[in-house]
């Protein structure tokens, strides 16, 4: 009789103790947004990021609303002063869309390995991110270089072919995020919300 007790109450701490690596276990609380300040080269303020909400709200250096970018689940959706959505990101299988607020897409990034390829909505090539050793180069179709991307004293500084300072981005060293902001052909706004989408939902 015992030992049937005992058995029994094994097995009833067997059941109620949570799997190795399950959510029986708090995971803790996800790190605090930053504020990301996106400078040209004399230290003028172009853009700022700054914790809003679910997101980020965007400003240009001046002060002016740019936009307000909400994080939801396997995308990021770009909203107006008003709150009306103007655009969004959406997760695809090879990287992502990114659409109108009707839902008609204007541009898709392509993952290729580390690499990436921003697409128009006519599929043409606009930009290729190509992954470098420290960080990224961002190029147009025709091969001429955009802007090198890396990380340095805990900043992303953007630089021209021959090294000439282009631009840095305060508070952020994730250069696969932060180089988007560089990215011609993209609305400031998009530029703003691609970064984020990197941060955020495809880590």
């Amino acid at each position: 009789m015992k030992r049937r007790l005992l058995v029994s109450v094994l097995l009833l701490a067997a059941c109620g103790r949570p799997e190795s690596g399950s959510s029986g276990a708090p995971t803790g609380p996800a790190a605090p947004r930053e504020v990301f300040k996106f400078e040209d080269a004399s230290g003028k303020l172009l853009l700022k990021l700054e914790p809003y909400d679910n997101g980020y709200k965007t400003s240009t250096g001046d002060g002016a609303f740019v936009a307000k970018l909400r994080v939801k689940d396997d995308r990021v959706k770009v909203k107006d002063a008003a709150d009306n959505e103007t655009a969004k990101l959406k997760t695809k299988p090879d990287g992502l869309e990114i659409e109108d607020g009707s839902g008609k897409r204007l541009f898709k990034i392509k993952k290729d390995g580390l690499d990436f390829k921003l697409k128009d909505a006519s599929d043409a090539t606009v930009l290729k991110a190509k992954s470098k050793e420290e960080g990224y180069e961002l190029r147009t179709e025709g091969g001429q270089t955009v802007a090198k991307v890396k990380a340095h004293e805990g900043k992303l500084v953007f630089k021209k072919e021959d090294g000439t300072l282009l631009f840095q981005l305060k508070g952020m060293t994730e250069a696969r995020a932060g180089m988007w902001l560089a990215a011609e052909g993209l609305p400031l706004e998009l530029r703003a919300a691609v970064v984020v989408y990197y941060l955020e939902v495809s880590r």
